[in-house]
Parts: structure tokens; C-alpha cells; sequence
């Protein structure tokens, strides 16, 4: 989280009881999971698919059904309730395009030449002289044509 540049903050309010620290929003990252867990985990006990392909379709159709189904508070299915809630200028809004790509980003170890350079599908890339000899990782962009250069904190 660091290297994206995320801040981690924690909060733990007072209890109850008013002497005691306690978290208020646990569990809210494993309830997605275990509702998969409950729901669609346990038709692979009647069944075992056969690849894992065919475990992600029966997992993509399973989400598609979920979200139909009604709200568990709203008179509409979960899907409509996300969409009446999103925010007006879209997804987007959540953070930029520059920000994004950052999280799709592909890591390869690469070691650099005496020269400097590093080659990926026979291009040159020519790196900073103190990392000639020097093992590093190349984060290649999936959603831009960017390539970036890591060794140890340095970037």
C-alpha cells in the first residue's frame, strides 16, 4: 500500500463499556466472502467442476443471480441499488485514470546490462548507470504504455 502511495489510518473507537478499544467495522470486508462461501461454495460438494474454467463461469453466473435478487432492505435487487447509488459522474470519480493504472500494473524481475539498459520484446529501455548489473523489477502499465523501474525503495 505504500508503494501505491496509500495512506493506512486505523480507528478504533471506545467500547461500549467505555474502557476497552473496539473496532466498529469488523467483518465488513469477509461478508462478500462469506456469502460466496454459503451460497455458491457448497454446490462444489454435489458437484466438482471439472477446470477451472468452468469453476469461474459457475462463479461469474452465481454473481450475476446474486445481485438480481431483491435488496435485503430496499424494494429493489442489489444491482439496481448499486446503480442508484453511484456516484453522478461515474466510476470515474473514485479516482483518476493515472491512478488507476497504477493498480494494474504487471511485475517482471529483470537483471540490467553492463550497458545500462534493459530489453523487453528486443527494445532497449536505458536506466540509470549506478543499476547496470543490478537485478530490478519492471512494472509494465496494462492500461497504458508505461514502464517503470523499481530497485529496492527507489522508483
Amino acid at each position: 500500500m505504500r508503494y501505491l502511495g496509500v495512506e493506512v489510518r486505523t480507528h478504533l473507537p471506545h467500547g461500549k463499556d467505555g474502557r476497552r478499544v473496539t473496532a466498529r467495522s469488523k467483518g465488513k470486508v469477509e461478508r462478500p466472502f462469506r456469502t460466496v462461501k454459503e451460497m455458491h461454495e457448497t454446490l462444489y460438494h454435489f458437484h466438482v467442476p471439472q477446470t477451472e474454467a468452468e469453476a469461474n463461469t459457475w462463479l461469474l453466473q452465481f454473481v450475476l443471480r446474486y445481485n438480481t435478487m431483491e435488496h435485503r432492505s430496499e424494494p429493489h435487487s442489489r444491482l439496481d441499488d448499486w446503480l442508484l447509488n453511484l456516484p453522478a459522474a461515474g466510476l470515474r470519480e473514485m479516482c483518476t485514470w493515472e491512478r488507476f493504472c497504477t493498480f494494474a500494473r504487471e511485475p517482471e524481475t529483470r537483471k540490467v546490462g553492463g550497458d545500462a539498459r534493459v530489453s523487453v520484446d528486443g527494445v532497449p529501455y536505458e536506466v540509470a548507470p549506478d543499476l547496470a548489473g543490478e537485478t530490478v523489477i519492471l512494472w509494465w502499465g496494462l492500461f497504458d504504455q508505461e514502464l517503470y523501474v523499481e530497485h529496492g525503495a527507489r522508483r
